[in-house]
């Protein structure tokens, strides 16, 4: 299985598209620290974790966005129907593509944090009680992490359901994408009712600047809408057309 992962990530070429990411982190994280310093002067390296992680703009669909552009097409792939080459069965190909692309998302995920982390050195280390003023920040960040670890891996596979619907990979990108366009219009508007059914009300720290006592990792609700996408996605790749033969371009 590993041989496979490994084989997924080189077609997929996301060394060089994780190269590219590690740019944008460092851009955001940038951006993000400016704005932090200017409202939170004081405040500790962790509480500017918190900070970053709860910012709609970037993690709510930016962030998404860029890793479904990432992963929703091969190198130099010119074929639109899967290869069964080095896999036995069409439910094991579908796996091991999700299980890349997840992969990478965690990576790219984690790298930010990292690059979040180099950004704020000069930060006191210790909880300043500017920010966060419940809770202990490196539990927040773990808590905040694996939530959106569990959005960006629902986004793939509402992806793959939906390219599947749409029979093109990038209208199942821009289709993709207005989840949570529509989630940050709904946090615009103050949809309060709504909001906490949504992602974004499962990963926020904070909404409408208020820290949430009950913060949490909501595995409850991720788990039910992964595996409801899991099923659904699984459903149409079995539908699908597949080629024994690869077919690339060739220079």
């Amino acid at each position: 299985m590993l041989a496979k992962l490994k084989v997924e990530w080189g077609e997929f070429c996301f060394w060089k598209k994780w190269i590219f990411q590690s740019v944008l982190s460092v851009m955001t994280a940038y951006v993000h620290l400016g704005h932090f310093l200017r409202d939170w002067l004081g405040a500790s390296r962790g509480e500017y974790l918190v900070y970053s992680l709860t910012q709609e703009n970037y993690f709510l669909v930016l962030f998404p966005f860029l890793c479904l552009a990432w992963t929703s097409g091969k190198n130099q792939e010119t074929c639109r129907y899967p290869v069964l080459l080095r896999y036995r069965n069409r439910k094991e190909f579908f796996l091991i593509r999700f299980a890349a692309k997840a992969f990478f998302a965690v990576t790219v995920l984690s790298e930010h944090i990292g690059i979040l982390f180099i950004m704020g050195h000069s930060l006191p280390a210790a909880p300043q009680g500017l920010y966060v003023t419940a809770g202990n920040p490196a539990g927040i960040i773990i808590r905040q992490f694996f939530n959106l670890f569990c959005y960006v891996c629902a986004m793939l596979l509402l992806y793959e359901l939906l390219a599947d619907v749409a029979e093109n990979a990038i209208l199942g990108v821009m289709l993709t994408a207005t989840v949570p366009l529509m989630n940050l219009l709904a946090v615009r508007l103050m949809l309060k009712q709504i909001v906490p059914w949504t992602p974004w009300g499962n990963i926020a720290y904070m909404l409408y600047g208020q820290e949430r006592a009950d913060y949490g990792f909501y595995g409850g609700y991720w788990i039910f809408l992964l595996l409801l996408l899991f099923w659904l996605a699984d459903g149409l790749n079995g539908r699908k057309d597949y080629v024994f033969e690869e077919m690339r371009k060739t220079s």
